[in-house]
C-alpha cells in the first residue's frame, strides 16, 4: 500500500503506448509462453521508487464528546484518540473530573480539542485529601472508580442533553458515558485499553469463579463495585462497539466478534534506534557515568497508583544492589523514598538514580536501558514494548496480573509473585531476562509489529465508522439457554425434551 502502481495499457488497448505516459512506458519486459509466443509486456515494477499515496475519503464533521474515569490508565489512552480525531478535523470535547485539568488541557488544546472538566468538589486520590483518596488509602481501588464515576454522572448527563454530540466515546469503567448516551438515542463507541484476554474474564465459568473469590475475600463495597464491573464488562463485550487496544502478535491470533475492533495502542509511536539523552540535565549527567562504566540499566517503574510498602521497596532495592554490571533507574514516589535504606534517594550508591518522577517515554528508549521492572499496567507494557526492551513484571492488582500473564505466554516477560515480594526472586528474574537474548529478541519483534498497527489513527477511523450506526454488529447478552444450546450436543437436548 506504501507504493505507487502505475498500471501501462497493453493489448487490447490499440493506443495505450501512447496512451501512458513516459515514467509508465519505460522498462517493461515480456514474457515468453512454452509456444514460443510472446506473452503481454509487463511492467518491471523492482525499477519503481516507494512513494506514499494520499487517500481523500469524504466524512461528515462529527461532534465526539469523549468521557473517561480521570486517573492516568484509562484517560491518557481516550486522550490520545481524541487528538487523533481532532486532527481530522472533528469537533471534540474531552469530559472528566475537573482535577485532570492541569495534566490534560494543555494536550486538548494543542491538539483542538476542547477540556471539560465536571464535578470541581471531587479531588484527586494522589492528592491525600477527599473521598477517592481514603478508598486509595484502603486499597479500594474498585470503589475509587465507581465514585468517580457516580460524582460525573450528573453533570455529564447535564452535558450531553445540552450539546447533543453525533457520538460518544466512553471509557469502559465510566458507564455514565453511556447511560444518558442510550435514552438519547446517541451512537456510543467503547473504549478499553487492554488485552482481548479480557473477554475470557466474563465467560460464565471463570465469571462464577472471580465472584465467589471476591465475596470471601473482598469487604462488601468493594465486592459490590467488582460485581458491578464483571456484569457491566460482559454486557458491553456483546452489545456495544469494542475499541480494543492490543495487536495479536502480542496475543494469539483468534476470532472475535464483529463489534471488536483490535487497534494496538493509541499512544504516540516512536520509530526505534533510541534517544542518548533525556529532557532531565539531572538524569543525563547521571547516565554519564553508566556509559563510562559501560553498564546496563534496570528501569524500574510500577505506575502512578501503587503503594509500595516498606518491605517491597527493600526487596526491589536490595535484589538490584547486588547486580554485577548494571544500574538502576527507579521512578519511586518521594514518601516511599523513605523506605530506601538510606532513607531517601540522596546516600545512595553510585549506581542507583531514584527520582519521584521520570521522563518515562524518553528514557525507555535509552540504549542502555536493558530490561523494565514494572507492575505491568496496559499503558505502559505497551511502551515498553515500543521501546524494544523486555520485562520482569510484578503484577499487584486490577488487570496487572493478566497483562503480565499475557507478556510472559509471548516470552517478554518472567512474572514475579508480589504477594511476598523477596529480593532474591526480583534478582534472579532480572538475571535470566539480562543472561538470556531470546527476550530481547521477543521485545524487538514485539516492536516491529506494533509499529504496523493502525493505533489512534484506527480508533479514529472505527469512531467515524460507527457513528453512523452499529447495531447489526452488536448482539444481546446469550442467555444461560443460549450458551446451553452452544454446548450440549444435540442428541443430550433431544433426550431433555422428550424428558
Amino acid at each position: 500500500f506504501g507504493s505507487r502502481l502505475r498500471l501501462k495499457l497493453g493489448r487490447g488497448y490499440p493506443s495505450g503506448g501512447d496512451m501512458a505516459s513516459p515514467l509508465t512506458r519505460r522498462r517493461t519486459a515480456s514474457l515468453t509462453d512454452g509456444f514460443g509466443n510472446d506473452g503481454d509486456a509487463f511492467e518491471d515494477f523492482s525499477t519503481m521508487e516507494n512513494a506514499p499515496i494520499k487517500v481523500v475519503k469524504e466524512m461528515r464533521k462529527l461532534k465526539v464528546m469523549c468521557i473517561s474515569t480521570p486517573e492516568a490508565g484509562h484517560l491518557v489512552p481516550l486522550v490520545n484518540v481524541a487528538v487523533a480525531l481532532a486532527l481530522r478535523q472533528h469537533d471534540v470535547q474531552v469530559v472528566t473530573c475537573d482535577w485532570a485539568r492541569p495534566k490534560m488541557e494543555k494536550i486538548c488544546n494543542k491538539a483542538g480539542c476542547k477540556f471539560v472538566g465536571v464535578a470541581p468538589e471531587v479531588k484527586a486520590a494522589e492528592s491525600g485529601e477527599g473521598v477517592a483518596a481514603e478508598f486509595k488509602a484502603v486499597d479500594k481501588m474498585v470503589c475509587m472508580f465507581w465514585y468517580y464515576n457516580d460524582m460525573m454522572a450528573a453533570p455529564v448527563m447535564e452535558l450531553v442533553q445540552k450539546q447533543k454530540p453525533d457520538v460518544i466515546l466512553g471509557d469502559f469503567i465510566t458507564p455514565c458515558s453511556w447511560e444518558v448516551a442510550d435514552a438519547m438515542k446517541i451512537p456510543v463507541v467503547i473504549n478499553i485499553p487492554g488485552p482481548l484476554a479480557f473477554t475470557q474474564l466474563v465467560a460464565p465459568a471463570k465469571k462464577a469463579m472471580a465472584k465467589c473469590m471476591a465475596w470471601f475475600k473482598l469487604p462488601r463495597d468493594e465486592r459490590i463495585g467488582t460485581f458491578r464491573v464483571y456484569d457491566e464488562l460482559e454486557k458491553l463485550l456483546y452489545d456495544r462497539p469494542i475499541l480494543m487496544h492490543t495487536f495479536f502478535g502480542l496475543e494469539a491470533a483468534a476470532p472475535i466478534r464483529p463489534n471488536i475492533v483490535v487497534t494496538g495502542t493509541p499512544a504516540p509511536r516512536l520509530p526505534p534506534g533510541g534517544a542518548k539523552d533525556t529532557s532531565m540535565p539531572e538524569l543525563n549527567t547521571w547516565l554519564q557515568l553508566v556509559r563510562s562504566k559501560s553498564l546496563k540499566v534496570v528501569y524500574v517503574t510500577m505506575g502512578s497508583m501503587q503503594i509500595l510498602t516498606k518491605d517491597q521497596v527493600n526487596a526491589i532495592y536490595v535484589g538490584l544492589e547486588g547486580l554485577k554490571g548494571c544500574a538502576v533507574l527507579w521512578s519511586l514516589k518521594e514518601d516511599q523514598q523513605a523506605f530506601l535504606p538510606s532513607g531517601g534517594a540522596a546516600g545512595l550508591p553510585p549506581q542507583f538514580f531514584v527520582n519521584k518522577w521520570l521522563p518515562q517515554s524518553e528514557a525507555l528508549q535509552l540504549p542502555e536501558v536493558a530490561v523494565v521492572v514494572t507492575h505491568c499496567g496496559w499503558g505502559g507494557l505497551n511502551e515498553t514494548i515500543n521501546a524494544g526492551k523486555p520485562i520482569v513484571a510484578t503484577p499487584f492488582r486490577a488487570d496487572q496480573p493478566l497483562n503480565a500473564k499475557v507478556a510472559e505466554k509471548r516470552g517478554l516477560a518472567v512474572v514475579v509473585s508480589t504477594k511476598k515480594m523477596r529480593a532474591a526472586e526480583i534478582g534472579s528474574a532480572v538475571e535470566k531476562v539480562l543472561g538470556n537474548p531470546e527476550y530481547k529478541k521477543c521485545a524487538e519483534e514485539l516492536r516491529a509489529v506494533l509499529l504496523r498497527t493502525g493505533g489512534a489513527e484506527k480508533c479514529a477511523e472505527a469512531v467515524e465508522f460507527f457513528s453512523q450506526g452499529c447495531a447489526e454488529y452488536c448482539s444481546k447478552l446469550p442467555t444461560l439457554g443460549d450458551r446451553l444450546k452452544e454446548r450440549v450436543p444435540l442428541f443430550v437436548m433431544l433426550a431433555m425434551s422428550a424428558a
